[in-house]
């Protein structure tokens, strides 16, 4: 039944998750903690010079979720890791948003830079692919997408070894 329960949690997750990915311009509460650890991460990354100090933010955006993911998996928290693999999808969603803004900067920025400091602005202006903002905002998109997938693989995983316990048990 417990079992059941779960496996209901992580559809319910990742329809929350398709339907971010349906709006994903659009602010949404999920993004905030997101926009937290972005931050953070250009804390953690400050001392590596300025290029990765502003992508710091967008990097610490997807490790962090990520290490926590396989921290879960390898304790046997198949669920847990299913479920935060999923939420890397609204954190992809949260970055194309913020790189396809990368041109015209109308999005309110978190900070202490002046009205022009952009971490997507700056980064693919380093790169010299500022003019395919629409192209990396749509991998994004595509990448948020493969996670929410990955994420459900993942809980059917965890899904098919309970059942594969629980039979050898019966």
């Amino acid at each position: 039944m417990i079992r059941l329960f779960k496996a209901g949690l992580i559809a319910a997750l990742a329809l929350y998750c398709i339907t971010i990915g349906s709006a994903w311009k659009e602010w949404h509460a999920i993004y905030q903690p997101a926009l937290i650890i972005h931050e953070m991460g250009h804390l953690v990354f400050i001392f590596f010079g300025q290029f990765i100090n502003i992508a710091g933010g967008s990097i610490f955006q997807l490790l962090l979720p990520i290490a926590f993911a396989s921290a879960a998996w390898s304790k046997g928290y198949r669920f847990m890791a299913a479920a935060i693999t999923m939420t890397l999808g609204p954190s992809f969603f949260y970055m194309a948003s913020y790189a396809s803004d990368a041109i015209v900067m109308q999005l309110p920025l978190v900070g202490f830079g002046d009205a022009t400091s952009h971490d997507w602005n700056y980064l693919l202006t380093e790169m010299g692919v500022l003019e395919s903002t629409h192209f990396i905002a749509g991998l994004f998109v595509v990448l948020g997408y493969l996670s929410i997938v990955g994420g459900l693989v993942l809980g059917g995983i965890g899904f098919m070894r309970e059942s594969q316990r629980e039979s050898a048990w019966g």
